[in-house]
């Protein structure tokens, strides 16, 4: 699993570094007037707000060497397995972010990156009903937890006058997730368990609006984010026979929204003779 997390950070340190090569190589060839605006250079700052999502969690069923009959098809058929769950996520999120602007009259443009610590978790218990071959309910738990998220992004804005902007913005989005599933077969007294933890990327798009008052500008933005599926796997351990060739393997979608508020500093904002807008 470390190897895993290490490879994609690495991943991350890569492409960073190739957005940062290009914004320079932009930069060298934008005309002068296209760097030059009240909106125009570095800027950074603080975020906070709150997100919110519903992730769906499939569980499959693989008794292909099972020895002792077909135990996925009669879970599958009396409904003794929840096969489809889903988790209500919500929590808060907050951490800081950096970006260059472009401006050319009314046009703005650019590049900005974040990173933010969040509390979004969410998680779903389900006990079957007892049936024929599985005379006692059955336990199932899914649970998700994200640690952090993170985003680089390109910017696309409309500057309405000196001191307000509107964008939309998207690009790539990272994060730690904890996926986690627990099976309590009840009627045998066995279960199945897997976890994992392991940052994913994935992309996000949004938009919002920008005000600047002086060397400051005060944000507000929406994102959707999605960092992809993954699939895990369980093998089931019988509490007298030990393990058993039957896995239980649920997917697990990571997705959600937020709403955030940000403050920014200008550096080298031109805030006592802002150029005109044309």
């Amino acid at each position: 699993m470390l190897t895993t997390i290490r490879s994609g950070f690495a991943g991350l340190q890569t492409f960073i570094a190739g957005v940062a090569v290009s914004l320079v190589a932009i930069l060298a060839a934008l005309p002068a007037e296209a760097q030059e605006g009240n909106w125009a250079g570095f800027y950074a700052g603080v975020n906070a707000g709150g997100a919110w999502g519903n992730s769906d969690t499939n569980i499959g069923c693989d008794d292909s060497t099972f020895a002792f009959g077909p135990f996925c098809r009669l879970a599958t058929a009396q409904r003794a397995i929840p096969f489809n769950m889903s988790t209500d996520q919500d929590g808060f999120i907050g951490g800081v972010q950096a970006g260059y602007n472009f401006q050319r009259g009314h046009m703005v443009f650019g590049i900005e990156a974040d990173i933010a610590w969040t509390s979004i978790d969410g998680s779903q218990s389900v006990t079957t009903a007892p049936t024929l071959n599985f005379p006692t309910g059955n336990d199932s738990r899914v649970s998700q937890k994200l640690n952090y998220l993170g985003t680089v992004r390109g910017r696309l804005g409309y500057a309405m006058h000196n001191n307000f902007l509107l964008f939309a913005t998207g690009g790539l989005a990272y994060g730690d997730v904890d996926n986690r599933y627990a099976f309590e077969f009840q009627t045998v007294g066995g279960s199945a368990t897997a976890s994992q933890s392991k940052t994913k990327t994935g992309w996000t798009v949004g938009g919002g609006g920008e005000y600047s008052f002086g060397h400051w500008s005060l944000k507000g933005e929406y994102l959707y984010y999605d960092l992809g599926e993954e699939r895990l796997s369980g093998q089931f351990i019988d509490a007298v026979n030990g393990p058993q060739n039957v896995y239980l393997n649920p997917k697990f979608e990571t997705k959600g929204q937020l709403v955030r508020v940000g403050l920014n500093f200008k550096f080298g904002h031109r805030a006592d003779a802002p150029v005109p807008l044309k």
